[in-house]
């Protein structure tokens, strides 16, 4: 059983736990700052993005939406996507990927 606390992540973006089918993140934004200069993709995974306190603007595809605390979002896989926060509070967000999008040596 893998268990983790997202309170305990401490980086801008942190795995937290992979198995070979899904894989768990947080994200942490300070104001300013944004996931990458440009829109990413994952070729392979699905991505939910659950926004646990702030506002952060996604940019997914040709859209731009502000999600607020407790709204969350799907990415399709390969769909360009990026995330910014232009707000005075700090995001942070919990996220899911099925199947991981980031390498794992994890067997189960």
């Amino acid at each position: 059983m893998n268990v983790a606390n997202i309170r305990d992540s401490t980086q801008e973006f942190h795995l937290l736990v992979s198995t070979s089918r899904t894989q768990t993140a947080t994200l942490t934004l300070a104001l300013g700052a944004a996931t990458s200069e440009e829109p990413n993709t994952h070729p392979h995974s699905d991505q939910v993005v659950l926004v646990l306190e702030g506002e952060v603007v996604a940019e997914i595809g040709e859209e731009r939406i502000t999600l607020v605390k407790n709204q969350c979002v799907t990415i399709p896989a390969n769909v360009p996507h990026r995330f910014i926060n232009e707000q005075s509070q700090t995001v942070f967000a919990f996220t899911v990927y099925g199947p991981p999008a980031y390498p794992t040596d994890d067997p189960s």
